[in-house]
């Protein structure tokens, strides 16, 4: 009987954590990876052997050296360049910093100024919610006559009237395109 329990209750195949499928535990196991090169040592996730540079060969451990006097002439100028490009790193990096600041306050005051206007747009609106006539008075008319050819027009500016903000008189001086 008790062999027979054994064989009734669902078995949990181990082939399934060598492989990187799911376990029933929710976690995803894969195996390490393999060596690239004979001979190379496996740390963690990262073959030392994959780190080697494009032409096959190894560099010892203890850092980088110069295959010749050219490339060690090379790495020298490099070098000596490098506290220089440090300091101009620092200096952009302040730069960069005033500047996100300066560019936060702009917003703020791009912000701001977009709050007022409206405000100055919603007190308009109120203040000439009970307006039922507007009067456009165009100075020159006559010098408009001559200076806007047929189908060209000149605009007013925009105001609000009776509860309609943003409204805008468009004027034709000589008739528009259409006219006869």
């Amino acid at each position: 009987a008790a062999r027979r329990a054994l064989h009734a209750a669902p078995r949990r195949p181990a082939w399934p954590h060598a492989v990187g499928m799911r376990s029933t535990m929710g976690a995803t196991r894969r195996p390490p990876p393999a060596p690239t090169k004979p001979g190379a040592r496996t740390t963690g996730a990262f073959s030392t052997g994959a780190l080697a540079p494009a032409g096959g060969t190894r560099r010892p451990a203890g850092g980088w050296k110069p295959k010749d006097a050219e490339e060690a002439a090379r790495f020298e100028e490099l070098k000596s360049q490098l506290p220089e490009l440090r300091e101009a790193l620092s200096r952009l990096s302040a730069l960069k910093g005033r500047l996100a600041s300066k560019v936060q306050e702009a917003k703020k005051a791009g912000t701001r100024q977009d709050r007022a206007e409206v405000l100055e747009s919603r007190l308009a609106l109120l203040e000439n919610s009970k307006v039922r006539e507007v009067e456009w008075a165009i100075p020159n008319y006559s010098g408009l006559l001559s200076k806007y050819p047929k189908g060209q027009c000149i605009t007013s500016p925009q105001f609000s009237a009776g509860g309609v903000p943003n409204m805008q008189l468009v004027f034709y001086p000589n008739g528009n395109a259409e006219a006869s």
